[in-house]
């Protein structure tokens, strides 16, 4: 994927400019969220990849670019809150919310708020499951006749998974040791195989599971 050195001028722009006529912070973070085009760049030397597969947004990450961007700009103590729950800072609809940022980045953060996150959290979720049962077995069992995490899931082990992932992107990216890298995609892949291979009555608990995990260690679910 092409990496890009510049920054995204149009969007980072429009944000300080409007905070210089006045406008609400939250307010210029959201129009500027609607002009933002770059799918990837880098920032001090770190790499910042914000669309995944083509079809994920990671719009948090780019939040956290933005005010950064506008540091000095914003209340320290409003971008500290907001940065640690994303509870608006102000009272917008949700309807407000997602026509200021647009349809097109709202439903790609969607695919990434289900797809990555609340695939990451279910998986998460399984893998506590089956270490608890582990625990309350018989210490002469052996812990490898358990099923695993992914296969309790998706119904295969996670190497069969990793390779299938692999073969579906016409390259060797697990056998080449680069799997850390592409872990987001790789989880979004598992999202779509899961919805794919499961009923619908599965697919809903699974979610549902996802969800309850995550809401253990986050308050708010962003633009949800």
């Amino acid at each position: 994927m092409q990496s890009y050195v510049q920054q995204d001028n149009k969007a980072l722009n429009h944000m300080i400019q409007a905070l210089a006529e006045g406008k609400h912070w939250y307010i210029a973070m959201l129009e500027a969220i609607a002009l933002w085009d770059s799918i990837e760049e880098t920032v001090d030397g770190e790499n910042l990849r914000y669309l995944i597969c083509g079809e994920a947004f990671n719009l948090r990450l780019l939040v956290e670019r933005m005010l950064e961007s506008a540091d000095g700009l914003i209340p320290p103590e409003e971008k500290s809150a907001f940065l640690r729950s994303f509870e608006p800072p102000i009272q917008i609809s949700h309807q407000e919310c997602k026509d200021l940022i647009g349809e097109v980045k709202y439903k790609t953060h969607l695919n990434y708020f289900y797809g990555i996150t609340v695939e990451g959290a279910l998986i998460s979720a399984v893998r506590n499951e089956v270490s608890k049962e582990i625990m309350l077995y018989p210490c002469c069992q052996d812990p490898r006749e358990f099923e695993g995490a992914y296969k309790r899931i998706y119904g295969k082990d996670k190497e069969s998974l990793l390779e299938k992932f692999s073969i579906s992107n016409g390259n060797a990216l697990y056998a080449n040791g680069d799997i850390d890298e592409h872990m987001p995609e790789f989880i979004y892949w598992l999202f779509k195989y899961r919805l794919n291979n499961s009923d619908k009555a599965r697919i809903a608990s699974d979610t549902k599971k996802g969800l309850e995990n995550l809401g253990k260690s986050q308050n708010i679910k962003l633009w949800t």
